[in-house]
């Protein structure tokens, strides 16, 4: 009895990590990532041109990548900035994977958000802050885990450990010339225990509380970067 006990014990389950994207829909070559970078696809790079300027108040599109409408606590923030934002529309962003959750990305990064451009134009918006990101999800069991093999013991003993690291990062864009004029960022962690028998919606609820916490921060930083230029200030 006490050799298979501690073969149990040698023989803990590691549950293995993965990454998922500040939307769940943001995965594989369809991240923020590849759509910033597109609109410097094939573009010759002209290190003496002037700096642009960002004017305050401005019109403001929001994009989400992955999402047909960004996360409604960034609107709510940037809505409420009335002294930085003139206008805040919602621009939509196609979705990286179908409903079964099979194919990755109906077009390219490129073609979209020159599609979301055209789009912020006809809705009389001069920029677009357009956000992604990613979280990286990580599980292991401990000694505890041993005990699952009772079923009480994987409903009620903390066996399992769940850490989830996320960032992310925005991108305010000028969508007559596609110029990035800004860039910010965050990062945030949790970590939590919980048995076998509950570690999914565990693990489901601390991601939905870390999105909603990096989305918060970086709308907060934003603003805080944008507050402190004065109207015209040009982007260093």
């Amino acid at each position: 009895m006490k050799k298979l006990f501690l073969l149990l014990i040698v023989l803990v389950i590691f549950a293995g990590c993965y990454t998922t994207g500040l939307s769940p829909r943001e995965s594989g070559s369809y991240n923020y990532s590849n759509f910033v970078y597109s609109l410097y696809d094939s573009v010759q790079f002209r290190p003496f041109d002037e700096p642009q300027k960002i004017m305050l108040p401005m019109k403001l599109g929001i994009a989400q990548v992955g999402e047909s409408s960004p996360s409604q606590l960034m609107v709510d923030i940037l809505k409420d900035e009335s002294g930085l934002f003139d206008k805040v529309s919602v621009i939509p962003s196609g979705l990286g994977k179908d409903s079964n959750n099979r194919k990755e990305k109906f077009k390219t990064a490129k073609v979209e958000l020159s599609q979301m451009r055209r789009l912020a134009n006809d809705l009389g918006v001069d920029y677009i802050f357009l956000f992604g990101g990613s979280a990286d999800i990580g599980r292991t069991g401990n000694w505890l885990e041993v005990f699952d093999l009772t079923g009480v013991g994987a409903m009620i003993l903390p066996s399992q450990k769940i850490r989830i690291e996320g960032q992310s990062s925005g991108a305010l864009i000028d969508i007559k010339s596609g110029k990035v004029l800004m860039s910010v960022s965050t990062e945030s962690s949790l970590k939590a225990m919980a048995s076998t028998y509950n570690a999914e919606d565990t693990k489901q609820d601390k991601l939905a509380k870390l999105r909603d916490s990096l989305v918060k921060s970086l709308a907060d930083n934003f603003v805080e970067q944008l507050a402190s230029k004065d109207d015209g200030q040009s982007v260093e």
